[in-house]
């Protein structure tokens, strides 16, 4: 096989069976500290270059983290042949400088402390990748087509570690993300998962059952022991590689009542002639939670179906208890609701949402009669058409929303006026939050706009920012959007825009040869007031005059 086509084949052997045991950060130029929220993702493999951020694949996010195959040194002989590569395998990755849970130390081996590093898990997963690969992919040769090992020595891959279990402790976590939504008949047919309002803790952690199930599986996703966790063996000999460590309290139910599955998964590397400890190993919900309260309106004989995954169970007025289920490959909670409120009055109705997460708890409230979606209204002017920005255009809103209002945001869309260099320079941004403005407070309340308190939670808001009308010809000439969008308690959102045009007062710059007015080179020192005549009587100058 061709040189290319070696690399290509090394680039796809690490796309497809390295690079999916691997989780990196996710570079995030806007970390301050050691808290930020930083998002873990699978690194790429490259053929000879690492490409630019205009020039990534499709569903790639950034060129880091990555891994790029690169070519150093080849033989090729047709006589023989033969031919040979010699690559270097080039590792990206990105951190501030701040790490957190991902530390890996390594353990007490009666060392001087004062020798040992705490080396970051991250790390090790590269430099022992790096390893594997520049010994699994040495001389290429295209007779035979599979790696050579000289003087007949065989892989370090065959090499072994040791997976000590002893001191392996399994524990619960019960914490669940919680999403609590009010749903009525005149619900959406699909939306995304209402905003989570808290943390959830149902129970103390404590430890595991003794039939939870403990799986080792190797990189390409074979299992190498199975074993129960009450009957699990001190120690593990394996060969060097990279293992992942999967312990569950029971096979996942699709769906199933007041029994949640707990699982964790835990990325081993197993160094060669080494012993890695397995410490406390958390067990978390490996399934969504809905529980459920009618409105007392509802007749006794209502029911609200919960799917998800394809199996449902059934609420009824009167259930109390919690249902769990498996998550599925579509990721889509289904609510459906019949039965009757008020006085007979028949209800029915469907609610979907999507990307729902294992861990996940909703708790639905159902009520009986519908509430309108946010309403905002531009007094006197249509918000689908676009007005001329002066002192005389007047902008009062109106903000009305029966369930409360949720969030509230402003998006200011213009290209030549209101840019983002213009609104940094004036306390603003182009996104603006006003439920939780931030820094941007004092200059939003400025212009007018409500902030915080005066907007969270309320079912009316008026404001007024006509005074920053005749403000915004001053800044050019163009179109400028603001873009409101306002969510309320029950995760119904209504988008509005107030849309203007701005002409600014400067005369443009002339085009083409330098005008000259008559009379030579002299020009009015400043343009007219009104009223006041041009020397030499009623004479006005000469525009476009020709040389």
């Amino acid at each position: 096989m061709s040189i290319v086509n070696s690399i290509e084949t090394v680039r796809e052997w690490l796309g497809s069976t390295v690079c999916p045991m691997v989780q990196l950060k996710l570079p995030d130029d806007s970390a301050t500290d050691a808290s930020y929220p930083y998002k873990l993702v699978n690194p790429t493999a490259f053929s000879l270059f690492v490409p630019s951020k205009d020039r990534l694949p499709p569903k790639v996010p950034a060129p880091i983290p990555s891994v790029c195959v690169q070519i150093v040194e080849g033989t090729d002989s047709l006589t023989m042949s033969s031919r040979s590569i010699k690559i270097r395998l080039c590792f990206s990755a990105w951190d501030p400088g701040y790490h957190g849970r991902d530390i890996f130390k390594p353990k007490n081996d009666g060392r001087p402390a004062e020798g040992r590093i705490e080396i970051t898990k991250m790390k090790k997963i590269l430099l022992s990748v790096s390893m594997l690969l520049a010994l699994a992919f040495a001389p290429v040769s295209c007779d035979r087509e599979k790696a050579e090992y000289g003087d007949g020595q065989q892989p370090v891959g065959t090499a072994t570690g040791t997976l000590s279990l002893a001191a392996m402790t399994v524990v619960l976590s019960t914490e669940t993300e919680t999403h609590d939504a009010v749903v009525r008949p005149d619900a959406a047919a699909a939306t995304s998962a209402p905003a989570a309002s808290g943390r959830l803790q149902t129970a103390a952690r404590a430890e595991a059952e003794t039939t939870y199930t403990c799986t080792v599986t190797d990189a390409a996703g074979a299992a190498v022991a199975q074993f129960p966790y009450d009957r699990r063996p001190e120690t593990l000999t394996l060969p060097a590689g990279a293992y992942t460590l999967t312990v569950e309290s029971a096979e996942p139910k699709a769906a199933v009542w007041d029994d949640p599955v707990y699982a964790a998964r835990q990325e081993v590397l197993i160094d060669r002639n080494a012993t890695v400890e397995v410490g406390e190993v958390l067990c978390t919900p490996a399934a969504v939670g809905v529980a459920l309260v009618f409105d007392p309106a509802f007749g006794a004989q209502s029911t609200a179906t919960v799917d998800c995954g394809g199996e449902a169970l059934a609420f009824t007025t009167t259930e109390s208890r919690t249902g769990w289920f498996a998550v599925g490959t579509a990721r889509t909670l289904t609510l459906t609701v019949e039965g009757t409120a008020g006085e007979g009055t028949p209800v029915s109705f469907t609610r979907r949402y999507t990307d729902v997460q294992a861990g996940q708890l909703y708790r639905f409230t159902v009520k009986g009669e519908s509430l309108s979606a946010p309403d905002i209204e531009w007094v006197g002017h249509d918000t689908s058409q676009r007005y001329e920005a002066n002192d005389e255009l007047e902008a009062q809103i109106v903000v009305t929303a029966a369930a409360g209002i949720r969030a509230f945001t402003v998006e200011i869309i213009s290209e030549e006026v209101l840019t983002p260099e213009v609104l940094d320079a004036v306390g603003l941004a182009p996104e603006l939050d006003l439920v939780s403005p931030g820094d941007y407070k004092e200059p939003l309340e400025g212009l007018g706009f409500p902030t915080g308190e005066k907007v969270v939670g309320q079912t009316s808001v008026s404001f007024d920012i006509s005074p920053f009308m005749p403000l915004i010809p001053l800044l050019g000439t163009g179109d400028s959007d603001f873009r409101l969008t306002v969510t309320d308690n029950e995760g119904q959102t209504t988008v509005a825009s107030i849309m203007v045009h701005s002409t600014n007062g400067e005369a443009p710059e002339p085009e083409g040869p330098e005008e000259e007015y008559p009379g030579g080179d002299a020009k009015p020192l400043e343009p007219p007031h009104a009223g006041q005549p041009y020397p030499g009587g009623d004479a006005k100058p000469i525009h476009n005059t020709q040389k």
